[in-house]
């Protein structure tokens, strides 16, 4: 009775897990990934990979697709580019859509329809391809390693085999067989080999492979019966794969050989004179027109010497009170202006006589700077220095040019290409986010005495740094990434980057009167008296000026009527910070 009872149990068990088998669905998978090589003579290889999918409309919906690196670096570091070109894709006997997509170590195929949904069930997809430079030559026999199957599926792979078909003539019996299973650089056993009647060499795993599993063989013949790469097929090999480096280099050859051409011919400085001592200033120049012509351009120091030199004239008083300097205009007088100085007076004292140094008045303080600016490039660009910013612009389009063929010749690399684009407009941006962050840092390191400008000024350099920062790290981090996918990609970019903004301002070059009044510049800085005096690496036309209202007292040094103390690089600082839209 107790038997009657356990077989009736152990029948029910059965036909409840028969039926629970039955209502599972199967898992997705590969039921079978067959491929069959064939090498010819001239190295070259054709593939027909047969690989049955089964779907649940889980994963595969629409159909698979297939990873297939094309890009390597062989024993001895070098990096070339196989060839690789599709031939046909079948789905269950028919044609099947595809479309491949650039990847960042070769290509994706996309083997079926965004429009068609495939039914469950099981698919047999045949991808058929001609690849070459996949064997290797070696001193005692030639050799295909070759991935099957690649490491990239996301499911278990039942079976796994490959059929390779030698070169021609290469015995069956002078074949050598070697294979792994298993993730990426695993050397699993898992695997038969045999070569056939026909010679051709058969490997089958002899279990499943899991995801992200795969089988590569290895096959091996002796030397003679594949033409290794000739001296010319090797240089063409060597100009392919490095083809974006090689533009990259001559580009970069041509962009400098541009600019130290021009450079030569039009922005090379006239030689020094003889620096002679001078005790006084030139009666016809201003601090602000010396400090324009010394650096070939404005800066806020142009701005600070003029005012100056207007409240040393007694044109307008400085006074400071309370944290807050503030500028006067002075009525009556017969002060003799220049024609720059008479145009910042007219700006700054249009609405008053009176006008604070605040935030509020940058607008006002921004005009007159403009007007200074205009004034002094009107009166002496081409007459004291050339800016040569048509050579310079030339030199940007070469810039363009260059970056576009190297961009051209790496099409072939999807990832390098955008992130040498990507990059490109990126670090213009983080070249202009510098140039803010080390004027902001500047004015901290000014030397300024106003505490409540100082502290606002540390927090502006401080605030303007933190920002910064994660741009200037995705930089760096764009460039090394960049330098892995593209060398010269990176490199050129770099190289653009610095040489432009080195020649921005060695192609800027003082005229013969010009050198001269440099020379007389550096004669008056070797007495220390004067309007224009200098530092330790440029003529500075302010340094030395003392932005005090008041008329030295007695017992202090009087040169041409200004004190001799450093304070003016406080006040380039403040107006700075005045003045943030110029």
């Amino acid at each position: 009775m107790i038997g009657r009872l356990l077989a009736t149990a152990a029948a029910a068990l059965l036909l409840i897990s028969a039926a629970g088998s039955e209502a599972a669905p199967p898992a997705e998978r590969i039921t079978r990934f067959a491929a069959v090589i064939t090498i010819d003579s001239a190295g070259g290889m054709r593939v027909v990979e047969t690989i049955t999918a089964q779907s649940t409309g889980d994963q595969i919906q629409r159909g698979i697709f297939r990873d297939f690196p094309t890009r390597y670096t062989d024993r001895t570091g070098k990096r070339y580019t196989v060839g690789f070109r599709i031939e046909s894709v079948d789905r269950d006997g028919k044609p099947e859509a595809f479309h491949t997509e650039a990847q960042s170590n070769g290509i994706r195929i996309y083997m079926g329809r965004k429009e068609v949904r495939l039914p469950p069930g099981e698919h047999t997809y045949r991808l058929t391809y001609a690849t070459d430079r996949q064997l290797g030559f070696f001193d005692s026999h030639d050799e295909l390693y070759w991935n099957v199957t690649g490491n990239g599926w996301n499911f278990q792979i039942d079976r796994a085999e490959a059929v390779v078909v030698p070169p021609p003539g290469v015995p069956g019996d002078a074949l050598t067989l070697e294979a792994y299973t298993g993730p990426m650089g695993a050397q699993g056993r898992n695997f038969s080999a045999r070569v056939t009647v026909e010679g051709h060499a058969f490997f089958q795993t002899t279990r499943a492979l899991a995801a992200g599993e795969g089988l590569t063989i290895a096959l091996g013949w002796p030397k003679g019966f594949v033409a290794a790469p000739s001296l010319a097929e090797q240089g063409a090999h060597f100009l392919k794969d490095n083809l974006t480096l090689l533009v990259a280099a001559a580009g970069i050859f041509v962009l400098l050989g541009y600019y130290v051409l021009v450079w030569a011919a039009v922005g090379k400085d006239p030689a020094k004179g003889t620096i002679m001592p001078i005790y006084t200033p030139p009666d016809h120049l201003s601090p602000a027109a010396m400090r324009f012509t010394a650096e070939m351009g404005y800066d806020h120091r142009v701005f600070a010497a003029a005012v100056i030199d207007m409240a040393v004239k007694g044109a307008l008083t400085i006074e400071e009170k309370s944290g807050t300097t503030t500028l006067r205009q002075k009525e009556g007088g017969s002060v003799q202006l220049r024609p720059e100085e008479q145009k910042i007076a007219s700006h700054l004292f249009r609405t008053g006589k009176v006008l604070p140094l605040e935030r509020k008045h940058h607008a006002t303080v921004a005009a007159a700077v403009n007007a200074l600016r205009t004034s002094l490039a009107f009166t002496f660009e081409k007459t004291h220095f050339v800016g040569n910013r048509k050579a310079f612009i030339t030199g940007v389009a070469v810039s363009a040019a260059v970056v576009a063929a190297t961009f051209l010749s790496a099409l072939d690399q999807g990832q390098a290409v955008f992130l040498g684009i990507w990059l490109t407009g990126w670090s213009i941006g983080v070249v202009f986010l510098a140039a803010m962050v080390g004027k902001l840092w500047g004015q901290v390191f000014s030397g300024m005495r106003n505490l409540n400008t100082w502290v606002g000024s540390l927090g502006a350099a401080l605030f303007m740094s933190a920002f910064a920062l994660p741009f200037f790290g995705a930089e760096l981090f764009a460039v090394y990434t960049l330098a892995g996918e593209s060398p010269g990609l990176a490199v050129l970019l770099v190289t653009v980057v610095i040489a432009n903004i080195l020649f921005y301002h060695l192609l800027k070059a003082p005229t013969l009167l010009g050198r001269r009044l440099l020379d007389r510049i550096e004669g008056e800085r070797h007495v220390g008296t004067g309007v224009a005096v200098g530092d330790r690496e440029h003529v500075e036309a302010v340094d030395l000026l003392d932005p005090v209202l008041q008329r030295p007292g007695s017992g202090r040094e009087q040169r041409h009527g200004i004190v001799l103390r450093p304070r003016a690089h406080e006040w380039s600082g403040l107006l700075r910070t005045l003045i943030p839209c110029t």
